[in-house]
């Protein structure tokens, strides 16, 4: 690369955006108490005016220039003439590499070492369009600041001071290179394809409904209701708040929404006429991040059999997982919360259930059905067949009310490796129809994703899938609700001549297994493979974690 910074780099830039054409030139100041002020020079009449204004203005204040040429003294869009560069900046991201794409002919640090605006000279460009849709490509691609494409901003020229971190830094050239490019080259950068909203469409009056379909944590709707960050930190504020909110499952329109509502406190883009648009451009920078995270991933065989195992995340061996759903499920009143509190137990103590080798996990029991009262009663008795200290990984949250923001609250604050909630119909608003349930398990599904938890939902069934000779089916377990792929277990409870069983449904992990359950005068639960002997009891008081107690019950 040959370098040319010949010249004073001021008159060197100058003479790079402009060169020989006509028109105004638009040069804003931001003093350092934050005040706008618009300034205008006649190009190139104006030349030596317009140097000696910059040089001055920068002893005191943030100087700023269009890269485009004005028709008239008008900072919109509407006045914009033409341009001889596109352009993006890297606010913090730069690395040099651009993809393939040319050097840019003019680099311009604008304070530290990633913070660099970059130029590339291009045949004259006499239609805003065309010079945003470029400049948008760039920024996108190039994954420099989404919020910079527009046709009327402005950067900071060479030999001025960036007052924005306390002591000034000085904006400087990095590089220069002659020559020019055809836009038709930046065509290797994507087309972003960003929809039209307007005001109707984005539900302005359902501000506050909008916030209340996604499971907010109380952090994010205090930093959407309230939070105003400072001048230069607005960008990467409204950027915070829309990923987010993408990460709690929010569509592009809600979140549009809610950006609208931010700034018109923020005040980042309000006073824009193409405001929707810049909402609508950060939606859509989010979703292209999630949906890049997403993306598939091809191995071959070797390398499939050198991906992490699974076994390193069990919870319960080969039926519930980091990471994983599972349902128990039976009639009501059938003693599936005294199951659920004594697996709890032994989750917390290190001890077997169903014949499988258990390490302690910190267990979170959500109680929706039963009241403290009540869990008391159940406990008092299987206290007594446990040591009492090796519960201390278990806790019980009664919630006030069964809002997936509560439960995300106390995964925040508890952090357990599995919750259990009692129950998927204490959980409904509605129906439980295939929409209803996946209104449920959508934000718990986003949870096991963001906190590594896995969670195992108790649910009733009817007194007709009960009844069912051999114990219900997965059918019974949701009816018309498809959402059986969800779930990585599903476990029946279910009562036949007087005898308790207990059935695994849907396994993806190991062979479908039933076992005989017996339920002891203290509400705990020992088990027998159907058809073979004991393997897992509690009817001696366990000695603490990781004591096993196996007997032939």
């Amino acid at each position: 690369m040959e370098e040319n910074i010949s010249m004073a780099e001021l008159e060197q830039y100058l003479e790079f955006l402009y060169g020989t054409d006509t028109g105004y030139v638009y040069a804003p100041t931001l003093s350092r108490t934050l005040d706008w002020d618009q300034n205008w020079f006649q190009w190139p009449q104006q030349k030596l005016a317009l140097t000696d204004f910059i040089r001055t203005a920068s002893k005191d204040g943030n100087v700023h220039i269009a890269p485009p040429l004005y028709t008239t003294k008008d900072a919109t869009r509407k006045g914009v003439s033409h341009s001889n560069v596109v352009w993006c900046e890297f606010d913090g991201t730069y690395t040099g590499d651009f993809k393939g794409l040319p050097e840019p002919h003019l680099q311009i640090r604008s304070s530290k070492d990633t913070k660099v605006h970059c130029y590339w000279k291009t045949e004259r460009l006499d239609s805003s369009k065309a010079i945003e849709e470029i400049t948008r490509r760039l920024a996108y691609f190039l994954d420099a600041d989404t919020a910079c494409w527009n046709v009327n901003r402005v950067l900071r020229p060479p030999e001025t001071f960036n007052y924005k971190y306390g002591a000034p830094l000085p904006v400087t050239t990095l590089s220069f290179l002659d020559g020019r490019v055809d836009s038709k080259i930046f065509d290797k950068a994507p087309v972003l394809q960003i929809r039209p909203f307007i005001a109707s469409e984005i539900e302005i009056k359902a501000f506050r409904a909008t916030l209340g379909k996604y499971p907010i944590p109380d952090a994010l709707r205090q930093e959407i209701l309230t939070k105003k960050p400072k001048e230069h930190g607005r960008s990467t504020f409204l950027y915070k708040v829309a990923a987010d909110l993408a990460d709690v499952g929010a569509n592009e329109v809600d979140i549009i929404s809610v950006l609208y509502h931010v700034d018109e406190r923020v005040r980042k883009f309000a006073d824009r006429s193409d405001k929707l648009e810049r909402y609508a451009s950060i939606a859509t920078t989010v979703a292209l991040k999630r949906l890049a995270e997403s993306s598939s991933r091809v191995y071959t065989f070797e390398e499939m059999l050198n991906v992490k195992s699974i076994n390193e995340n069990w919870l319960l061996p080969d039926l519930i997982a980091a990471g994983d759903i599972g349902v128990l499920f039976g009639m009501p009143s059938i003693g599936k919360t005294q199951l659920a509190l004594d697996w709890c137990e032994k989750l917390s103590a290190g001890l077997p259930i169903l014949g499988r080798e258990i390490k302690p996990i910190d267990v979170l029991m959500v109680s929706l059905e039963m009241n403290e009262a009540g869990i008391n009663y159940v406990i008092s008795k299987q206290v007594e067949d446990y040591d009492l200290k090796s519960l201390s990984r278990m806790k019980i949250a009664f919630l006030q009310s069964a809002s997936h923001e509560e439960i995300r609250m106390d995964i925040e604050a508890y952090r357990p490796q599995l919750v259990v909630i009692d129950s998927i119909f204490a959980m409904s608003i509605d129906e439980l129809d295939q929409k209803e349930a996946a209104r449920i398990f959508g934000p718990l599904q986003a949870m096991c994703k963001e906190y590594g938890v896995a969670f195992l939902m108790i649910h009733h069934i009817t007194k007709e899938g009960s009844e069912r000779k051999g114990g219900p089916t997965l059918k019974d377990l949701f009816g018309t609700i498809k959402i059986h792929a969800l779930i990585s277990t599903a476990v029946a409870m279910y009562e036949e001549n007087e005898q308790l069983y207990l059935k695994l449904v849907k396994t993806r992990w190991t062979v479908k297994e039933e076992h005989n359950l017996i339920r002891t005068p203290n509400l705990t639960f020992t088990t027998t493979l159907k058809g073979g002997n004991a393997i897992a009891s509690n009817d001696t008081r366990a000695a603490g974690p990781g004591s096993a107690n196996l007997s032939s019950s």
